[in-house]
């Protein structure tokens, strides 16, 4: 048991104070288990914690498309091309919360430019958004 706790002390970084060496500490290591498996939990929390990061740090692709011969000074009002989203069968896509999200966020920024909404037959232009979920791997080689 002493070598094993001596181990995940070199590991994990928890003190030389628990290593035991003769020369470093002139009397024995006081860590009791609770306090080994603290340090041990902390450790494994902070490398849990930078491995989620390192995964959000992922990149998101947006796509645009639009007609540049359009006067968009002419356009003054907006409506929704669906009341409702379509269905994808995807139900991380198909979802109220993210649509109404996604609805409110347009409809802000396409009011601090400008733009009124109106009803549908009245709009100078329709706004429709469209989601995809893909999973990519990419890998690279070092020479």
């Amino acid at each position: 048991m002493y070598s094993v706790l001596s181990a995940y002390f070199i590991f994990f970084g928890c003190g030389y104070a628990a290593l035991r060496i003769p020369w470093l500490n002139q009397h024995e290591s006081n860590w009791n288990s609770y306090q080994v498996e603290e340090c041990i939990m902390k450790k494994l929390l902070l490398l849990a914690v930078s491995a989620g990061l390192l995964a959000g740090c992922s990149s998101v692709s947006v796509n645009r498309d639009y007609d540049t011969t359009v006067k968009f000074s002419t356009l003054k009002t907006f409506a929704w091309q669906h009341a409702k989203q379509p269905e994808t069968g995807d139900p991380r896509i198909d979802n109220d919360l993210n649509d109404e999200r996604i609805r409110a966020a347009v409809d802000a920024t396409l009011a601090m430019k400008g733009f009124q909404p109106a009803a549908q037959a009245d709009a100078d232009f329709l706004v429709a958004y469209f989601v995809e979920h893909q999973r990519k791997l990419s890998s690279g080689s070092v020479s």
